[in-house]
């Protein structure tokens, strides 16, 4: 029977597929959802999927996506997830665009304003991103005091807390 239970395993399938690297396949197992419009972490969880594999190609849409997504995380009182997609967005601002699109940043940098305000985890990931966004809007100069301050105190903290690659 397809429904909500089932999109959510296609979407852990693509997740995985995408954490191994198998980016057609976990495009095709996203694609094989049926009924999102019944669900929407799982709409959430899609959006955010799609924003990661198009990160790669049409890093426009992917931003539209995974601000998308986090915002829909953030009403569904999930602020830590809605956090890890404003980190996927930032890693492709400030990796893979050269002149982003100012009002997706600002949109994104907003998020990321209201969940630093409200989320659950340790003060330094909070200033992190925080001062990526300003680094966005703002600039580096106007960011470097939080972010300084920010990777003195996860320098020791990094290996116990996080996943490799987070906050590269």
């Amino acid at each position: 029977m397809a429904g909500p239970a089932q999109d959510a395993r296609y979407l852990a399938a693509a997740r995985h597929a995408h954490t191994a690297g198998a980016l057609r396949r976990a495009e095709t197992l996203r694609q094989r959802t049926t009924r999102l419009d019944d669900d929407t972490r799982n709409q959430a969880l899609s959006s955010r999927l799609h924003g990661l594999l198009l990160g790669y190609h049409d890093q426009a849409a992917a931003l539209r996506l995974l601000a998308d997504a986090a915002a829909a995380y953030a009403a569904e009182d999930d602020v830590d997830t809605a956090r890890d997609c404003l980190v996927d967005a930032f890693d492709i601002v400030q990796l893979h665009l050269a002149r982003p699109d100012p009002a997706i940043v600002a949109r994104l940098a907003a998020l990321a304003a209201v969940l630093t305000r409200a989320g659950s985890w340790a003060d330094a990931d909070l200033w992190l991103l925080r001062g990526t966004a300003i680094c966005a809007t703002e600039g580096f100069a106007a960011a470097a005091p939080l972010l300084w301050s920010a990777l003195a105190d996860l320098r020791d903290e990094v290996p116990r807390h996080t996943t490799p690659n987070r906050w590269y």
